[in-house]
């Protein structure tokens, strides 16, 4: 996902999985199936709140202009890892 020159924009409860990096499932024992999964311009005009954002497989749950702000290992779950809340 990625969000770009916006505002008032609220992510509530979402789930972004990412299982394969070249067709191999090698990549969810450590989580680099993906960089970045869900990602917003570094515009400081955009304003995004994220409540409750699980993710599987990508080593960064939420970048800022390309650049990993939460990491997902920071964040264990059962199956997923969630972050409670975010805002910019």
């Amino acid at each position: 996902m990625y969000v770009q020159s916006s505002s008032d924009i609220i992510l509530f409860c979402a789930g972004f999985y990412t299982f394969f990096r070249n067709y191999d499932q090698t990549c969810l024992a450590t989580n680099t199936c993906q960089t970045q999964i869900f990602d917003m311009d570094s515009d400081s005009a955009s304003s995004v709140t994220v409540y409750s954002l699980s993710t599987v497989g990508a080593s960064y749950q939420l970048s800022v202009g390309l650049m990993g702000v939460v990491k997902e290992g920071d964040n264990p779950d059962v199956f997923q890892e969630t972050v409670t809340v975010w805002s910019t």
